[in-house]
């Protein structure tokens, strides 16, 4: 949708401008702002918890909880599943998302600072201020989850829990004991797949903006009976698909 805002942008008049930037921008914006305010207030939660949780551990309660330890670093997986799925699709956006933007500078500044220029400009400050605290985020929670994993681990070690290394139940569940571990902070596991996926998809994009995106420029094309047929660029590049795609008897 902001693609094709950016693209409309450049040729409309004030008024379509002003409707372009109100549907085609901000709304956009804000839909996107909703499931990343949500994720931000599940991670501001856990992190919370976790904090909590690590101040009011006992020898008591660590005894109860031992048992179900396994089970938390299996919730603790299926979370880290959701932080890859959440940081792609955030950090891709926000990236794919700056390049357009950046391209409509481009394109509207003409030299001279314009409002387009400046609303343009500000929005990819806000983007990339949006990353940052996304990613802050993470990194609290990853810390705040090593912490009470630390904190744990502590509280079986001490002098007064050596009773606890007699308990063939609390034994085993130390010894198949995992790790807490929190990938947030990594953004998400890339492999060389999805880099290349990123990198194809963001040259595409800025392939098609500067293509179809910039303004008419006349062109004459020479047919082979000598006729000479002025033309834009838009028009000119459907003619030059048409005539790879179409073939000549």
């Amino acid at each position: 949708c902001e693609i094709t805002a950016s693209y409309v942008l450049v040729r409309a008049k004030p008024i379509e401008q002003l409707l372009i930037r109100l549907v085609g921008f901000y709304l956009t914006h804000y839909i996107q702002n909703v499931y990343e305010l949500q994720f931000l207030a599940f991670v501001h939660l856990l992190t919370s918890w976790f904090h909590s949780l690590s101040k009011r551990l006992t020898l008591k309660n660590t005894t109860i909880f031992l048992e179900s330890f396994n089970d938390l670093s299996v919730a603790c997986d299926e979370l880290n599943r959701a932080f890859k799925v959440q940081n792609f699709v955030t950090v891709s956006n926000n990236v794919l998302l700056c390049v357009v933007d950046c391209y409509v500078c481009q394109v509207t500044s003409s030299g001279m600072v314009s409002p387009i220029t400046v609303n343009t400009f500000l929005r990819v400050v806000l983007r990339i201020y949006q990353t940052f605290v996304f990613m802050t985020s993470a990194a609290r929670l990853t810390n705040q989850a090593r912490h009470f994993d630390e904190v744990l681990y502590t509280l079986t070690i001490t002098d007064h829990t050596k009773w606890l290394a007699h308990d063939v139940r609390i034994k085993e569940h130390l010894n198949q004991r995992l790790t807490i571990v929190f990938t947030g902070w990594n953004m998400f596991p890339l492999d060389m797949t999805q880099l290349h996926s990123i990198a194809a998809l963001i040259i595409n994009y800025l392939v098609i903006l500067v293509q179809f995106g910039g303004s008419d420029h006349s062109l004459q094309i020479k047919l082979e009976n000598g006729a000479t047929v002025t033309t834009s660029s838009s028009a000119s590049a459907s003619l030059v698909a048409e005539s790879v795609t179409t073939p000549n008897f």
